[in-house]
């Protein structure tokens, strides 16, 4: 494409003799916004790195091909917007170490692979609003590390895997978690490792029921979630005070609701659990003191809001996140936390020397 130097847009679509693609043959295209090789199914390898040079680039799409191994992407911080990636129903089985590095994708597709295998540090310094790894039947090993050192994730589907464990570590941020018919994914980590989750879809009812249980995780875990749940705390309460604070301030009437004002009666629709709490213990506390004179009103609010109790902050939270498939009648939450409980139980007894025969009801 030497002679192109201005090209905005490149599409090569099935194409039976192309067997390979060199990336740096695109390096010195700036203006190029749009790359799309489609239905080429002898296409097996990009070679070189991807979107370096293509500084106005908008989307990669590299779709239905035969490619086997994961190309290579940078970007760097001259790239003027987020691009759009899709790289699904290809022949890829392994995604490496550093495979994506720096990329600023509104969204990363990597659905109907062979991925069987994701290494460490694979995605490091990207942000994605979203990373669809879904369809993938052959996923199994998926490294503790696989998502660490991405900067920011907004949404991840894993569904139509066949991972036995879901790591944590650069998921902390994420506000979808989408799991459907993975059956190998028996146990899920602790809803705190969470901090952010607004929207969950699991492959089994009782998973839900970990949102409705968290004060069990806040309390236990050795306290090693212990910061998660005061930041969850700390970040409702500051947005508790901020809207306080609009409705003081908003004493003059207008003529239609502003963008504020919308979003303020959502945010006080979807905290109206907790918001309740805060009302009840209001004549609880010392807002009349003199003491309190001396004080800002968005100062006195912070100890307003955190004299209510951090755990139930947190429960609200947890308690409001839009999580199916919902248990049912036949496998209610309480039945599976009490099978926990009694399971424990019979542990702590077996431990300290007693029979469990002793207790027919506890096994």
């Amino acid at each position: 494409f030497h002679q192109y130097a201005n090209l905005e847009e490149i599409e090569i679509y099935e194409s039976n003799h192309l067997h390979s693609f060199d990336g740096n043959s695109l390096r010195h295209l700036a203006n190029l916004r749009k790359f799309s090789i489609t239905w080429c199914r002898k296409l097996e390898e990009i070679s070189e790195v991807l979107l370096q040079g293509n500084l106005k680039i908008q989307s990669l799409i590299l779709r239905d091909n035969g490619l086997k191994r994961m190309p290579s992407m940078e970007m760097t911080e001259a790239h003027k917007m987020d691009v759009e990636v899709d790289l699904s129903g290809n022949q890829i089985q392994y995604i490496g170490d550093g495979r994506v590095r720096s990329v600023r994708a509104r969204s990363l597709r990597l659905s109907n692979n062979k991925i069987k295998e994701i290494a460490g540090y694979a995605f490091t310094g990207s942000t994605f609003l979203k990373l669809a790894l879904n369809g993938n039947e052959e996923l199994t090993d998926l490294s503790t590390d696989a998502f660490k050192g991405i900067t920011e994730l907004h949404h991840l589907d894993l569904s139509d895997t066949s991972i036995s464990q879901l790591p944590i570590i650069g998921l902390k941020n994420l506000k979808t978690l989408t799991l459907k018919h993975v059956p190998t994914l028996k146990k899920l980590p602790p809803v705190l490792s969470f901090t952010h989750l607004e929207t969950a879809h699991f492959t089994y009812p009782h998973h839900c029921c970990l949102f409705k249980y968290v004060d069990d995780v806040v309390e236990g875990e050795n306290g090693l979630y212990k910061n998660n749940a005061k930041e969850i705390h700390h970040r409702i309460c500051k947005q508790r005070e901020t809207l306080r604070s609009r409705r003081q301030v908003s004493i003059t009437p207008t003529l239609a609701p502003s963008n504020s004002d919308l979003w303020s009666n959502l945010f006080e629709q979807w905290l109206r659990d907790t918001d309740e709490l805060l009302d009840n213990d209001d004549e609880d506390l010392p807002a009349n003191d003199p003491m309190f004179a001396a004080f800002d009103p968005s100062e006195i609010g912070a100890t307003r809001c955190l004299a209510v109790e951090e755990v139930a902050t947190v429960q609200g939270f947890y308690q409001n996140i839009t999580c199916t498939p919902q248990p049912d009648a036949f496998n209610p939450c309480e039945n599976i936390v009490g099978m926990y409980v009694r399971a424990m139980s019979t542990i702590d007894m077996r431990l300290a020397g007693k029979p469990a025969g002793m207790y027919p009801d506890l096994v």
